[in-house]
């Protein structure tokens, strides 16, 4: 089916893995004295500004395309992701 084609993708699939890595890694990124260059100025939709760090620095890490639009997206994913988890 085509919906399987495309969860299979190769992009997909990277974007799920980052999402769960910034899931697993949002809980120690304050712990971390790093400088980061793409934050927003505050929390965006309700999404506490560690899960921006934490996107970015996963970004980073993977030399994945790194912009404030980047970060906020796989921000944004990997929160509603963690939302989704925890109402199961």
């Amino acid at each position: 089916m085509l919906s399987q084609k495309i969860e299979d993708s190769l992009s997909v699939s990277q974007l799920k893995n980052y999402a769960d890595e910034v899931k697993k890694f949002v809980i120690r990124i304050e712990k971390l004295n790093l400088s980061y260059s793409y934050l927003p100025d505050k929390e965006i939709d309700g999404i506490p500004i560690q899960w921006f760090k934490a996107s970015e620095y996963i970004l980073k890490m993977h030399e994945g395309i790194l912009n404030k639009n980047t970060v906020k997206a796989l921000a944004s994913d990997a929160f509603i992701q963690n939302i989704l988890d925890n109402n199961k």
